[in-house]
């Protein structure tokens, strides 16, 4: 899980921020990210309707692991972002 928050974490350190403001990237890859990952949750739901669920399930069923691993990573990013707008305003404070 380590990898996938620090993942998240680099992306956000990379565009979220700029003068101090969330930028609007930052925003529509949060969204597009949150969108794809609960994608993959649905699908893994309904899979064993399907005439091959029994061929798709144990896919379906380690992408939503992944998808709500990743989802729960976002958030805690999410919920450290003030942390990480202090990095790059100091970052920025020391540079000039």
């Amino acid at each position: 899980m380590s990898r996938i928050r620090n993942f998240f974490y680099n992306v956000w350190r990379i565009f979220a921020f700029k003068n101090g403001k969330i930028s609007k990237t930052a925003i529509i890859l949060s969204i597009t990210t949150f969108l794809i990952l609960s994608l993959w949750v649905f699908q893994s739901l309904f899979a064993g309707v399907t005439f091959f669920g029994w061929w798709l399930i144990p896919k379906f069923n380690t992408m939503a692991a992944s998808g709500i691993e990743a989802i729960v990573s976002s958030l805690y990013v999410l919920n450290h972002s003030n942390r990480i707008k202090k990095e790059v305003v100091s970052k920025e404070e020391e540079n000039n």
